[in-house]
């Protein structure tokens, strides 16, 4: 019976790499924020005959923090384990979330917080994506690519 070769270990990760996994993990830290405020908006709702029952609402938001925070925090884990390929899921996520977000951004022009909540989003997942980018990052990918085998 023959085995694979054994390879080196993981490759020690880099400042950049951490930095940017850092900043993925505040991104999931100010959606996380985000939904907590919408949930302290919805409670202080008038009755009405449009209003959702808590338990609705309650679940809403859960699959909304799911939702939310699963792709940054999904994208901090596998960046900081040497996968390359989550530097472009980062890169096609953060720009779903600009897409997604620009109707709020029209919507409620004059509302401050929308706006500062959006823009220290997307500010947080740009430099992210631009550590991931930097050559310390790469050799990182390319190191831990070579020590899983591939």
């Amino acid at each position: 019976m023959t085995y694979p070769p054994v390879h080196d270990r993981q490759p020690r990760v880099p400042a950049v790499v951490a930095g940017a996994a850092g900043l993925m993990l505040a991104g999931a830290v100010f959606t996380a924020a985000w939904i907590a405020s919408r949930a302290l908006h919805a409670t202080h709702q008038p009755a009405g005959p449009y209003s959702m029952p808590a338990w609705f609402g309650l679940a809403y938001l859960s699959v909304l923090g799911v939702v939310g925070c699963g792709p940054w925090l999904w994208m901090a884990w596998k960046t900081l384990a040497g996968r390359g390929w989550a530097r472009y899921v980062s890169l096609v996520l953060l720009g779903v979330y600009y897409v997604a977000f620009i109707p709020a951004l029209i919507r409620s022009p004059g509302s401050l917080g929308i706006v500062a909540a959006v823009g220290a989003e997307l500010l947080v997942g740009y430099a992210a994506i631009v550590l991931q980018w930097l050559p310390a990052s790469s050799r990182f990918f390319r190191a831990a690519r070579q020590a899983r085998g591939g």
